[in-house]
């Protein structure tokens, strides 16, 4: 385990020493900017292999965003991220053509998936998760897990980095994606449920390339603690309050339409 870390950390280090090189010496920047677990991590590690070093990768390039995010991180004694590479581009944002993707994900399902990949942070006695009951991780998840993260997103860290206020313009729902521009800086914003095949086309058009292949990273049957995901998934049912805060939020509401928000109340609020 510990080994795997180590490769982690090795691995993490070569790539965001690679990173800072390409944004000083790359004019035009392809930057994969989006909140964790909506599928991000395919996207760049499919478009590192096109376009070699003019790709880059964040989550926040805010102090403060980094900071109060990881406060968490240091109170449970691990270590926190960082992303230098955000920080990075921010400071050289005005001198670069960049061209953003970022994607989004219904909020509850995205915060049950960003909890389960850091459980040592939200989760009490972690390392036994496959005896817990549903009822008890579900109960920390409620408690512990900073659920506003992917309604305060867009408005709080997009917003004040690229000038762009993705709730100004009408979401095509129907398509699921949309292109908005402000000065040097043109984002792609697509939701995470669109089929693979309409993704690469929607990506490739985007950036002008041909056939641009998506490869799966990340994901959590992949992961240690796939079962237990998968049985939390079917177990948890969310009181009315919870679902209706998240679903009716400003973020949800301009990118789902009603229909769509109407099942995915149904989906959370009714389990067996």
């Amino acid at each position: 385990m510990r080994f795997r870390a180590l490769l982690f950390q090795i691995h993490w280090r070569l790539r965001e020493l690679t990173e800072r090189i390409n944004l000083l010496f790359s004019k035009d920047i392809i930057l994969v900017y989006t909140m964790g677990k909506v599928g991000s991590t395919s996207i760049y590690y499919s478009l590192k292999r096109k376009f070699k070093g003019r790709v880059l990768f964040t989550h926040r390039m805010i102090e403060k965003n980094i900071e109060a995010y990881n406060k968490a991180f240091i109170k449970n004694n691990i270590k926190p991220h960082r992303s230098k590479v955000g920080e990075l581009v921010l400071k050289k944002m005005a001198s670069k053509n960049i061209k953003i993707i970022s994607l989004v994900r219904e909020p509850i399902g995205r915060n049950i998936s960003d909890f389960f990949q850091d459980l040592p942070v939200y989760l009490k006695n972690h390392r036994m998760i496959d005896g817990m009951e549903p009822s008890d991780i579900h109960s920390q998840f409620l408690q512990n897990y900073p659920h506003k993260i992917p309604l305060r997103w867009f408005d709080e860290e997009f917003k004040e980095t690229t000038g762009i206020d993705v709730f100004n313009t009408p979401f095509n729902k129907e398509e699921k994606y949309i292109v908005l521009k402000e000065g040097n800086v043109e984002a792609l914003v697509l939701r995470v449920d669109l089929d693979d095949e309409k993704k690469e086309k929607i990506i490739g058009e985007f950036l002008e390339i041909d056939h641009f292949h998506l490869e799966r990273r990340n994901t959590a049957s992949s992961k240690p603690y796939s079962q237990a995901y998968n049985s939390f998934k079917e177990y948890c049912k969310f009181n009315d309050d919870y679902v209706t805060n998240m679903l009716k939020s400003k973020y949800c509401t301009h990118f789902y339409s009603e229909l769509e928000i109407s099942e995915l109340t149904t989906q959370y609020e009714n389990k067996n």
